[in-house]
């Protein structure tokens, strides 16, 4: 039996709010966790992903985020699930498992990815008698896990959060998805968190996922590892420099272990290490971490995007120590990777800042001039959600040097605007509420 839709075209989504398939009867028990929490996926849209603190004091206190404005509805569609809120909750019944993901199956084919989160969101409400280790558990989460992939490669990161929501309160409950299945999405989406300057998010999102079924597996270290590497680079974001530290540096061991010293697995967890030993002030060894991660980078070109992370950190860190011209060469470097991404990415903002710095200090007025202009331009199309107090500092940087140049007008303009966007930022932050669900056991 195919336990779950295995297709990764990318294809065009439909509108959230319009809903073309036909309804199923909603079988949910709206006192139990799976029910309470699919009664409100379904009857009213998931609540936006958020973290509460944990029980266990070495896990990072996490925002809770308010809920994303629901799409609009037509008529019939609107009448229809808030009449299926409204009625009663039916027994869990796991026979009508096969047909609501054979019918959750033809929207996937369809490219209809909201009828198919509908449909396997009732076939998960169906297994809700079965044991955690039943195949058809699994086989539900792996099915909304998929279509949570469909909407990030879509852009939609708040519709794939609403369903890795559920999969993490299920996990909460001992009904674990597949890790296999799970790291991809997971880590898209602590990456995307990390965009948004949201680290606590990433962080206890990456704390479910090393726990879900298969996490310990020998064929899932390269996976693993993943996982574990953008974990400590959240803890680092947070401050928790011990935390981050233990992580890493165990990681690196496994990954050198297991990959060798110079292979991209060991590099690319290196990277990272270069990141902890610069906020701990080792400015040797972050230089050579850095240095021994760009030479094994360099020649492997699907590696692009983290040998520019690897480069920028060089740059600044000579920057940082007082030697601009050291830091030119790695910093024009990052700058031609990040140019030709398809995305404009926080990391391409601080990276110019950097440069053009640089190029300041160096006496290159004119160069810097240019570098500026264009890390205003890519500051101007990143989303608004993914503005971080480093990407503000472009707007000091360049008003500083607009004002050493006497252009008071546009030196002027750009602190106002630092500062609004420094108030929108705090505005749009979310504050931790709550309390954290347990690390799920394996």
């Amino acid at each position: 039996m195919e336990m779950y839709w295995q297709g990764r075209d990318r294809v065009t989504r439909p509108s959230v709010g319009k809903r073309s398939a036909p309804r199923c009867p909603s079988r949910l028990h709206h006192l139990s966790p799976l029910g309470l929490c699919l009664t409100l996926a379904l009857g009213f849209g998931c609540q936006s992903l958020s973290w509460d603190q944990s029980r266990h004091s070495d896990s990072p206190t996490a925002p809770s985020t308010s809920a994303p404005e629901q799409q609009p509805e037509a008529g019939p569609q609107k009448a229809d699930r808030a009449e299926r809120s409204a009625a009663p909750p039916s027994p869990a019944n796991p026979a009508n498992w096969a047909p609501l993901t054979g019918q959750g199956r033809e929207a996937m084919r369809q490219r209809n990815w909201a009828a198919a989160e509908d449909y396997y969101l009732q076939a998960l409400a169906e297994t809700e008698a079965l044991s955690i280790h039943d195949a058809r558990v699994r086989s539900a989460l792996g099915n909304l896990l998929h279509v949570a992939e469909s909407y990030q490669r879509e852009g939609d990161y708040a519709a794939a959060e609403r369903l890795i929501r559920v999969v993490v309160d299920q996990a909460n409950v001992g009904r674990l998805a597949e890790f296999d299945t799970a790291e991809p999405i997971f880590a898209a989406q602590a990456t995307h968190y990390e965009d948004e300057d949201r680290p606590e998010a990433a962080a206890s999102l990456l704390e479910v996922g090393l726990h879900l079924y298969g996490s310990s597996a020998p064929s899932a270290i390269n996976r693993r590892t993943e996982l574990e590497t953008l974990l400590g680079d959240a803890y680092l974001r947070l401050g928790q420099v011990p935390k981050a530290s233990s992580l890493l540096l165990n990681t690196q061991d496994v990954a050198q272990s297991r990959f060798g010293p110079k292979s991209v697995e060991a590099a690319k967890v290196a990277v990272s290490v270069a990141a902890l030993y610069a906020k701990q002030g080792n400015f040797e060894r972050a230089e050579q971490t850095n240095q021994d991660a760009v030479s094994i980078l360099e020649v492997h070109e699907s590696q692009s995007l983290t040998l520019a992370r690897a480069q920028s950190q060089l740059a600044q860190l000579y920057l940082d120590h007082g030697r601009a011209e050291d830091a030119l060469p790695y910093g024009r470097a990052a700058t031609e990777i990040l140019s030709q991404s398809e995305t404009t990415t926080p990391l391409l903002v601080t990276t110019l800042t950097t440069l053009a710095t640089a190029e300041t200090r160096s006496g290159d007025l004119a160069t810097a001039d240019r570098d500026y202009a264009l890390a205003l331009k890519a500051y101007e199309a990143l989303p608004a959600d993914e503005h971080t107090e480093e990407t503000i500092r472009l707007l000091d940087h360049y008003a500083a040097f607009e004002r050493s140049r006497g252009r008071m007008d546009q030196a002027n303009a750009l602190t106002q605007r630092a500062i609004r966007d420094r108030a929108a930022l705090v505005q749009a932050t979310p504050t931790a509420e709550g309390s954290k669900p347990d690390v799920p056991n394996r």
